[in-house]
């Protein structure tokens, strides 16, 4: 199988990552969050895909690495190729 969950739960990593970057938020606002409805449907949804069909999440997982992990530069060298766009169009 290809489905790792707990190999690739990155929870504590993006919660260091924020508490880092913006002092510790995570510890002042932990109680006093919210989540919108937008969010929670996509947090919804991919639970679902994760308990029905895990092997979906392996393109949804490469693009989220690609767009988040590279800055989203391999994705606009794509799209620019792709729709034959100059450096700086679009």
């Amino acid at each position: 199988t290809c489905h790792f969950p707990h190999e690739l739960n990155r929870t504590e990593a993006l919660k260091d990552d924020v508490d880092f970057w913006h002092g510790s938020l995570t510890a002042q606002h932990q109680n006093t969050r919210s989540t919108s409805q937008a969010t929670q449907d996509y947090m919804d949804r991919i639970r679902y895909i994760a308990q029905t069909k895990p092997l979906l999440l392996l393109s949804h997982a490469y693009t989220r690495y690609l767009g988040d992990l590279s800055g989203g530069k391999i994705l606009a060298r794509v799209a620019r190729k792709a729709l034959r766009l100059e450096k700086g169009d679009g």
